[in-house]
C-alpha cells in the first residue's frame, strides 16, 4: 500500500465537503469567453491533444500496474529460503 506524507490526508480521510472555494472579482470586459474567440480547428487540435495525453497516461498507468504485479508475485519468492 502506498502511504502519504504526513500532513497530506487521503481522500477517506478529508470530508467530502471541507474544500473552501475562493471567489475572484474580476470586471466583465476582461473575461475571456474562449468559445467565442477560438476557432473550430483550434478546439479539434486541443482536443486531439487531450485524448493523446489520456492514452499515455493510461498506457503508463497500465504498465505501472504490471511492474507492481511483478513485484508482488516475487516478493513471497524472495522471502523463502
Amino acid at each position: 500500500m502506498t502511504t502519504l506524507p504526513p500532513g497530506i490526508p487521503s481522500s477517506q480521510d478529508a470530508p467530502v465537503n471541507s474544500a473552501k472555494l475562493a471567489t475572484v472579482t474580476v470586471p466583465v470586459d476582461r473575461v475571456r469567453n474562449p468559445a467565442a474567440e477560438d476557432s473550430q480547428e483550434e478546439w479539434q487540435t486541443r482536443l486531439r491533444s487531450l485524448e493523446q495525453w489520456v492514452c499515455e497516461l493510461l498506457i503508463k498507468n497500465q504498465q505501472l500496474r504490471w511492474a507492481l504485479m511483478e513485484m508482488e508475485q516475487l516478493k513471497p519468492m524472495s522471502n523463502t529460503k
